[in-house]
């Protein structure tokens, strides 16, 4: 008998049901271009996959709140304004409709990658 391993599905694009499960301490990534700190914002969305349980789809920001950088600018779609400072017990537990797409990783691996996070409505019932 011989065991079959098979990489998991990436979640489905599109724009789904989501709600924030995690955001990551700060850790510093060593990159060509020197060390910067980053944060990694998660979130379970539907539909379910094959086992029956959520997807998770997340991504990773350089850790600045500057209103032109990429976390400032996808916080102020999501909560419709910038926050100066980020408290993660704002973001754990708020729903949005989430824009998933597919990118290839260095590996040839396809993932899901959140793209933009927009404010729910009272149809997005997701709870933690």
């Amino acid at each position: 008998m011989s065991l079959v391993l098979t990489e998991p599905q990436p979640a489905p694009t599109g724009v789904h049901n989501a709600i924030c499960v995690e955001v990551g301490d700060p850790e510093v990534y060593t990159t060509t271009a020197g060390d910067r700190p980053v944060i990694r914002i998660v979130w379970e969305i539907e539909p379910k996959d094959e086992q029956g349980r959520r997807h998770r789809v997340g991504r990773t920001f350089t850790a600045s709140l500057h209103p032109e950088s990429n976390l400032g600018r996808f916080l102020d779609v999501w909560l419709g304004k910038t926050p100066t400072h980020l408290k993660k017990e704002i973001l754990v537990g708020r729903r949005c409709y989430l824009v998933v797409h597919h990118e290839q990783g260095r590996n040839g691996i396809t993932y899901a990658k959140a793209f933009k996070a927009m404010p729910a409505d009272g149809q997005n019932t997701l709870t933690l």
